[in-house]
């Protein structure tokens, strides 16, 4: 790992000073806080579909990959180094890596097709792979002049108030988008995710007892939405919450109000209607179905009356109807209260 970790390495820091060097310099000392707005949510709740639809967004800048993760280091993600970079067996740093790599070898595949390689996409990646973590490293991420910027991390959902924290001394006008999804059938399509489609499963496969330890390790690390929507929205003046469920119903409305939000104009994208990562299809299984409400149909009720949502609530009297019984939590418990 360390030797591969070298091979690229060499090369990068010889590229990074070019970086350094060709960077204009008002893009080195800029002191306007970026982005304009981060986007947060646990998986499966539509945050990859905003990030296809503001890329082709002629008004919105985002960065050439998804995920930045820069307010997840040291927290759930282990600090950057240099070191870090070149041995970590984290997945975030395989997955620096493997970006390292492609950017390096980008260059060479273009001009075998005759293609130019964009030289701004090239010193991104150096920059984001390499640089130095720091208030101006995150700025200079962002640095499209007279467009909306925005940082599309989902895991931020998952950082502690120490952390909001500093993300609001970065930047306290930041606009937050918080994305939520009806809880049982959002750990549902993960399950599908992780326990089918990732080990290459068919959907008769299936393990119930695998998925029974699957809930209870999600579960255990789970941050209720109402908990964390409150913790941004006490440190952040803008949040909006979008609901993966009006996406299902009425996907143009679901975007129009986050353009809105923004302060952009709504772009006819084609793939508005199509689904990004879409899962394995496969029914929920009646006992999996109960584990999943003694899990969260509190939070169902909950979350469905505060911001009225007769679907949230309808599945709730549904399934309290049909396991009377779901007060008794048969063990699983959750580590964050």
């Amino acid at each position: 790992m360390a030797e591969d970790g070298r091979r690229v390495l060499i090369p990068s820091l010889i590229l990074s000073a070019a970086a350094f060097k060709y960077y204009p310099e008002r893009i080195m000392t800029n002191t306007v806080s970026k982005p304009d707005f981060i986007a947060i949510g646990p998986e499966k709740t539509g945050t990859s579909l905003l990030y296809t639809l503001l890329r082709e967004n002629p008004q919105v800048s985002l960065p050439p990959c998804k995920e930045i993760r820069y307010w997840n280091e040291g927290n759930l993600i282990p600090p950057h180094s240099l070191n870090a970079l070149l041995t970590s067996t984290h997945w975030h740093y395989k997955d620096l890596r493997k970006r390292l790599k492609r950017s390096l070898f980008l260059p060479i595949r273009n001009s075998l097709h005759l293609r130019k390689t964009p030289t701004s996409t090239l010193l991104w990646n150096l920059r984001y792979c390499i640089g130095k973590r720091s208030s101006a490293w995150y700025n200079n991420l962002f640095r499209q002049e007279g467009k909306v910027t925005g940082d599309i991390s989902p895991l931020y959902y998952h950082i502690p108030e120490r952390q909001i924290q500093e993300c609001s001394k970065h930047n306290p006008d930041m606009k937050i988008i918080i994305f939520i999804r009806e809880p049982i059938n959002r750990v549902w399509s993960k399950a599908r995710m992780n326990l089918i489609r990732h080990k290459g499963k068919e959907a008769a496969d299936f393990d119930a007892n695998e998925f029974r330890d699957f809930c209870q390790h999600v579960y255990s690390d789970w941050l209720p939405y109402v908990e964390t929507i409150q913790l941004w929205k006490s440190n952040f003046p803008r949040v909006h919450v979008a609901i993966y469920d009006e996406l299902l119903i009425n996907p143009k409305e679901w975007y129009r109000k986050i353009c809105e939000f923004l302060g952009v104009e709504m772009n006819d994208s084609s793939k508005l209607n199509k689904w990004v990562n879409r899962g394995v299809d496969l029914e929920i299984p009646g006992d999996c179905e109960r584990i999943l409400f003694q899990q969260y149909g509190d939070e169902l009720k909950q979350v469905g009356d505060l911001y009225n949502l007769p679907s949230w609530l309808e599945k709730y009297e549904e399934l309290a109807t049909r396991f009377s019984d779901h007060s008794n939590k048969d063990g699983l418990t959750r580590a964050h209260t």
